[in-house]
């Protein structure tokens, strides 16, 4: 990218119940290590690298609703990380 190093994130902030149900489903497609942190006045969820590359995928694959902004940032990742692409 730059030279400096980044992460590919995949998160939820919002009220817990909302936020405690997405790692139920990230962890049935990958098993991140993540965890559930507060986040202000709400809770966070955030995976990352090839963890959060599986989860863009489900919620990517055949999409035809989406931001631009993120679904930009998930296609250039994916080009330029190929190994995080399971089979």
């Amino acid at each position: 990218m730059n030279g400096k190093r980044r992460q590919f994130t995949v998160g939820l902030t919002g009220d817990r119940p909302v936020v405690e149900a997405f790692p139920e489903y990230c962890m049935r497609h990958t098993p991140t290590g993540a965890t559930i942190r507060p986040n202000h006045n709400s809770w966070s969820f955030k995976v990352t690298d090839s963890d959060a590359m599986e989860v863009a995928s489900l919620l990517y694959g055949d999409v035809t609703v989406f931001l631009d902004r993120k679904y930009e940032a998930y296609l250039k990742w994916r080009a330029v990380r190929p190994d995080w692409i399971r089979p």
